[in-house]
Protein backbone atom coordinates (compact mmCIF):
# COMPACT_ATOMS: atom_id res chain seq x y z
CA UNK A 1 0.00 0.00 0.00
CA UNK A 2 2.80 2.26 0.82
CA UNK A 3 4.25 1.36 -2.84
CA UNK A 4 0.96 2.22 -4.32
CA UNK A 5 0.62 5.53 -2.36
CA UNK A 6 4.18 6.26 -3.68
CA UNK A 7 3.60 5.47 -7.38
CA UNK A 8 0.53 7.76 -7.40
CA UNK A 9 1.84 11.03 -5.81
CA UNK A 10 5.04 10.92 -7.66
CA UNK A 11 4.91 12.58 -10.77
CA UNK A 12 7.41 11.25 -13.65
CA UNK A 13 8.28 14.42 -14.87
CA UNK A 14 8.27 16.52 -11.44
CA UNK A 15 10.99 13.87 -10.76
CA UNK A 16 12.74 14.21 -13.40
CA UNK A 17 12.49 17.87 -13.79
CA UNK A 18 13.62 17.92 -10.33
CA UNK A 19 16.65 15.83 -10.62
CA UNK A 20 17.37 17.82 -13.77
CA UNK A 21 17.37 20.68 -11.95
CA UNK A 22 19.37 20.23 -9.19
CA UNK A 23 21.81 18.12 -11.75
CA UNK A 24 22.06 22.02 -13.34
CA UNK A 25 22.10 23.09 -10.01
CA UNK A 26 25.15 21.09 -8.58
CA UNK A 27 27.04 21.35 -12.19
CA UNK A 28 26.39 25.34 -12.33
CA UNK A 29 27.71 25.48 -8.69
CA UNK A 30 30.75 23.68 -9.26
CA UNK A 31 31.17 25.74 -12.66
CA UNK A 32 31.00 29.07 -10.71
CA UNK A 33 33.06 27.78 -8.01
CA UNK A 34 35.77 26.57 -9.84
CA UNK A 35 35.43 30.35 -11.73
CA UNK A 36 35.44 32.09 -8.53
CA UNK A 37 38.71 30.08 -7.23
CA UNK A 38 40.48 30.96 -11.19
CA UNK A 39 39.10 35.17 -9.94
CA UNK A 40 40.48 34.97 -6.61
CA UNK A 41 43.77 33.74 -7.61
CA UNK A 42 44.04 36.20 -10.38
CA UNK A 43 42.91 38.58 -8.48
CA UNK A 44 46.08 37.47 -5.69
CA UNK A 45 47.97 37.41 -8.65
CA UNK A 46 47.30 40.66 -10.08
CA UNK A 47 47.81 42.00 -6.27
CA UNK A 48 51.27 40.58 -6.04
CA UNK A 49 51.80 41.65 -9.01
CA UNK A 50 50.88 45.50 -7.91
CA UNK A 51 52.92 45.08 -4.91
CA UNK A 52 56.16 44.01 -6.58
CA UNK A 53 55.56 47.14 -9.71
CA UNK A 54 55.41 49.33 -6.10
CA UNK A 55 58.36 48.30 -4.85
CA UNK A 56 60.04 48.57 -8.36
CA UNK A 57 58.18 51.96 -8.51
CA UNK A 58 59.44 53.06 -5.15
CA UNK A 59 63.77 51.66 -5.96
CA UNK A 60 63.50 53.35 -8.82
CA UNK A 61 61.96 56.55 -7.25
CA UNK A 62 64.69 56.28 -4.85
CA UNK A 63 67.39 55.72 -7.78
CA UNK A 64 66.03 58.66 -9.67
CA UNK A 65 66.51 61.15 -6.56
CA UNK A 66 69.72 59.77 -5.83
CA UNK A 67 70.69 60.49 -9.37
CA UNK A 68 68.92 63.71 -9.49
CA UNK A 69 71.37 64.60 -6.57
CA UNK A 70 74.37 63.02 -8.45
CA UNK A 71 73.41 65.39 -11.32
CA UNK A 72 72.95 68.59 -8.93
CA UNK A 73 76.29 67.65 -7.28
CA UNK A 74 77.62 67.33 -10.66
CA UNK A 75 76.69 70.93 -11.98
CA UNK A 76 78.19 72.61 -8.72
CA UNK A 77 81.09 71.38 -9.34
CA UNK A 78 81.33 72.14 -12.80
CA UNK A 79 80.07 75.54 -12.07
CA UNK A 80 82.95 75.48 -9.53
CA UNK A 81 85.40 74.40 -12.01
CA UNK A 82 84.42 76.96 -14.44
CA UNK A 83 84.67 79.76 -11.82
CA UNK A 84 88.27 78.40 -11.17
CA UNK A 85 89.11 78.63 -14.97
CA UNK A 86 87.66 81.66 -15.07
CA UNK A 87 90.07 83.07 -12.11
CA UNK A 88 92.64 81.39 -13.71
CA UNK A 89 91.89 82.62 -17.25
CA UNK A 90 92.01 86.20 -15.43
CA UNK A 91 95.36 85.27 -13.98
CA UNK A 92 97.08 84.58 -17.11
CA UNK A 93 95.61 87.92 -18.62
CA UNK A 94 97.06 89.66 -16.01
CA UNK A 95 100.86 88.19 -16.41
CA UNK A 96 100.76 87.88 -19.80
CA UNK A 97 100.17 91.93 -19.49
CA UNK A 98 103.19 91.58 -16.63
CA UNK A 99 105.49 90.01 -19.42
CA UNK A 100 104.32 92.04 -22.21
CA UNK A 101 104.96 94.96 -20.00
CA UNK A 102 108.31 93.35 -18.68
CA UNK A 103 109.48 92.91 -22.41
CA UNK A 104 109.00 96.32 -22.88
CA UNK A 105 110.74 97.00 -20.78
CA UNK A 106 113.44 94.78 -21.30
CA UNK A 107 113.63 96.11 -24.77
CA UNK A 108 114.41 99.73 -23.26
CA UNK A 109 116.82 98.61 -20.94
CA UNK A 110 118.53 96.81 -23.59
CA UNK A 111 118.61 99.57 -26.41
CA UNK A 112 119.78 101.88 -23.07
CA UNK A 113 122.62 99.54 -22.41
CA UNK A 114 123.43 99.00 -26.30
CA UNK A 115 123.57 103.23 -26.01
CA UNK A 116 125.73 103.18 -22.48
CA UNK A 117 128.30 100.40 -24.40
CA UNK A 118 128.18 103.24 -27.38
CA UNK A 119 128.99 105.82 -25.50
CA UNK A 120 131.62 103.88 -23.12
CA UNK A 121 133.05 103.33 -26.25
CA UNK A 122 133.32 106.52 -26.87
CA UNK A 123 134.67 107.50 -23.75
CA UNK A 124 137.15 105.18 -23.76
CA UNK A 125 138.40 106.06 -27.62
CA UNK A 126 138.34 109.67 -25.95
CA UNK A 127 140.25 108.54 -23.05
CA UNK A 128 142.85 106.72 -25.11
CA UNK A 129 143.41 110.07 -27.73
CA UNK A 130 143.65 112.21 -24.33
CA UNK A 131 146.30 109.89 -23.02
CA UNK A 132 147.99 109.94 -26.58
CA UNK A 133 148.37 113.73 -26.52
CA UNK A 134 149.02 113.58 -23.04
CA UNK A 135 151.95 111.55 -24.05
CA UNK A 136 153.06 113.74 -26.51
CA UNK A 137 153.02 116.57 -24.58
CA UNK A 138 154.76 115.02 -21.19
CA UNK A 139 157.53 113.59 -24.25
CA UNK A 140 157.95 117.09 -26.04
CA UNK A 141 160.99 118.79 -24.79
CA UNK A 142 158.63 121.62 -23.43
CA UNK A 143 159.67 123.00 -20.04
CA UNK A 144 156.95 122.49 -17.71
CA UNK A 145 156.38 123.77 -14.40
CA UNK A 146 156.63 121.37 -11.40
CA UNK A 147 153.41 120.09 -11.33
CA UNK A 148 153.26 119.49 -14.66
CA UNK A 149 156.44 117.51 -14.84
CA UNK A 150 154.64 115.35 -11.31
CA UNK A 151 151.42 114.92 -13.45
CA UNK A 152 153.54 113.13 -16.12
CA UNK A 153 155.65 111.02 -13.93
CA UNK A 154 152.62 109.76 -12.38
CA UNK A 155 150.95 109.16 -15.67
CA UNK A 156 154.33 107.27 -16.48
CA UNK A 157 155.10 109.19 -19.03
Amino acid sequence: MKEQMLKRKLNPFLLITTVLVLAILAGSSVFYQTELSDLVSTRDQLQEDLENTSKVLQKTSKEKEELNKTVRDLESSIREKNNELDLKDERITVLEEELEKTETENTKLEEDISDLELTVSNLNSSVETLRDSLYVICNSNSSFSESAERNCEDRGY
